[in-house]
């Protein structure tokens, strides 16, 4: 939706000059998917695809408080999205092995899993915390996908 903030986000793109007056709809693209807080950013323009303009993008973004969508073209989206993960296939299957016997109750689910974990702990299996996500250092490192 354009809003006073989107329209003038993307103007704060052109007059900065990340983006060229030239492209503006671009500009405005960009605004109204960071406003909305969206994942991805999926487009055919080459120049917004562009690492280098999404350093400009994601830094002036950052300044004003916002983060920039993950950009890439369809065909970017699409070729990751396609990608085989054999442990993300392993999770997937222990998953649909486990779900199906609690009717797929998340609650359920989660309870189990809680339980099997404080009884293994109990046993002395050790258990591995995920260290701490370090902090981006640079802008474009800075978008709202990198820091999930």
């Amino acid at each position: 939706m354009i809003t006073d903030q989107t329209l003038a986000i993307a103007n704060s793109l052109i007059v900065k000059g990340i983006i060229s007056a030239k492209t503006d709809e671009d500009a405005l693209h960009i605004a109204i998917a960071t406003v909305n807080a969206v994942d991805y950013l999926l487009t055919w323009s080459r120049h917004i695809a562009n690492p280098e303009i999404q350093r400009g993008l994601a830094a002036h973004l950052e300044d004003i408080g916002l983060s920039l969508p993950f950009i890439c073209t369809p065909k970017n989206y699409l070729e990751k999205k396609m990608w085989i993960d054999e442990i993300v296939d392993e999770v997937r299957a222990v998953r649909d092995t486990h779900a199906p016997k609690f009717g797929y109750d998340f609650q359920a689910i989660y309870a189990d899993l809680k339980k099997s974990e404080a009884e293994r702990m109990a046993a002395g299996h050790p258990f591995i915390t995920a260290p701490e996500r370090p902090v981006p250092d640079t802008a474009l490192q800075q978008t709202r996908f990198a820091q999930r």
